[in-house]
């Protein structure tokens, strides 16, 4: 799902990930995605550069990759990614 788009096919896998920006207990946001398969433990030795060539006007918060079980995993800045949501408003 987009930033803005809404969500067209709710079904028995959407999810709600809840999430706290800059850790701020009074601050919840709710993430609604199609489907959640795993929540995996990182450890922050596994994280290298981001593979998404940011410059391609994609989402320029990623960051940094894992590779897990031969898939590359993005990791997106919430912060930096609600942000950007705020400033939409």
């Amino acid at each position: 799902m987009m930033i803005g788009a809404e969500l067209v096919n709710r079904t028995k896998d959407t999810s709600i990930i809840v999430i706290s920006p800059n850790n701020q207990v009074e601050s919840y946001i709710g993430l609604v995605v199609d489907m959640v398969n795993e929540v995996i433990p990182i450890n922050p030795s596994q994280i290298t550069p981001s593979i998404i060539d940011q410059n391609l006007g994609m989402v320029d918060s990623f960051d940094g990759t894992i590779r897990l079980n031969e898939q590359f995993i993005n990791l997106v800045n919430i912060d930096a990614l609600v942000q950007k949501i705020e400033d939409v408003k």
